[in-house]
């Protein structure tokens, strides 16, 4: 068994014909820096080759900077998870869409093409999958004001005075303005 050290992006599938290769490297959130930034993820990863067919097992941990939903303050994130896929050939024949059964048993399965694997990619789309579907601050965020934009956590609202029932109360202000001026 091959053992990898180091910054790996991709690895050459003729690597695997001398048995499973065992990776350990890290690799950057750059392809995440809409949901999270920071990192890098810290990769360990196993490839076996069966046939045509790829073995990709492993885990993952990364320190990253993520925003909450509702105030945009940023929030540190510990994100460890695992990976276990088998990757096919895009040569082997793929099912159509229409004969494709839902099989929660079933393990999950991707493509490759070509004769490289760039293995960090399964690693950050994981991570993203791992990612909560609401990313809070806390609990009990209040998040930010839709008029003023005044984050509710810190400081209060400054739109006192608006009446938010009557949204044609700053058209009245607007107005009244414009008829000073013109006096």
């Amino acid at each position: 068994m091959g053992s990898y050290l180091g910054w790996f992006m991709e690895i050459h599938l003729n690597r695997l014909e001398a048995g499973p290769v065992h990776l350990e490297f890290d690799a950057p959130v750059s392809r995440l820096e809409d949901r999270v930034t920071g990192g890098p993820i810290q990769i360990k990863a196993h490839l076996a080759r069966d046939q045509d067919r790829i073995r990709l097992t492993g885990d993952y941990r990364a320190e990253v900077m993520g925003h909450c939903d509702l105030c945009l303050g940023q929030i540190p994130l510990i994100m460890a998870g695992k990976l276990d896929l088998v990757l096919c050939s895009e040569d082997e024949d793929k099912p159509e869409q229409w004969d494709l059964e839902l099989n929660l048993d079933a393990q999950d399965q991707d493509y490759y093409q070509g004769d490289k694997i760039e293995v960090q990619r399964y690693f950050q789309d994981q991570l993203i999958l791992d990612l909560p579907p609401k990313l809070l601050c806390s609990p009990e965020c209040r998040g930010l004001c839709a008029r003023c934009g005044a984050d509710l956590n810190h400081e209060p609202c400054r739109c006192d005075g608006i009446d938010p029932s009557n949204p044609f109360l700053l058209l009245k202000d607007l107005q009244e303005k414009h008829k000073k001026q013109e006096n």
